[in-house]
């Protein structure tokens, strides 16, 4: 049987992935992995001997494809109506703002069903 301990199962693991995946691991993700983990991609971004340059580069890219996706989650959450594309206006805030935007859904939703 095969005796690999955990550490070098995550070397074994870690040498899969790519630069920029290495770098977010121990950047911007590092809250989101055990620390086991964050530490393998360290010891493999200095196994790889990636330069504080292109560190800086792909850190640079990274933050700008996070600022992206955050954008588009945002986006993504907003409520819209089964019916329309129109989004609550902002400053309707709170739980009767959900209201009143839920009202005007079924409202619509009542017209079609009125229609057809």
């Amino acid at each position: 049987m095969n005796n690999i301990d955990y550490s070098e199962y995550l070397a074994i693991f870690m040498a899969r992935y790519k630069d920029k995946e290495l770098i977010r691991i121990v950047t911007f993700d590092k809250n989101d992995y055990e620390r086991s983990w964050v530490t393998a991609a360290q010891e493999e971004i200095k196994k790889r001997n990636i330069t504080p340059k292109r560190i800086e580069k792909l850190t640079n890219k990274l933050k700008k494809k996070i600022e992206k996706e955050i954008v588009e989650k945002e986006e993504n959450e907003k409520p819209k109506s089964r019916w329309f594309d129109y989004e609550r206006p902002k400053g309707v805030k709170g739980w009767l703002g959900e209201l009143a935007f839920e009202f005007i859904d079924k409202f619509i939703e009542w017209i079609f069903r009125q229609i057809f």
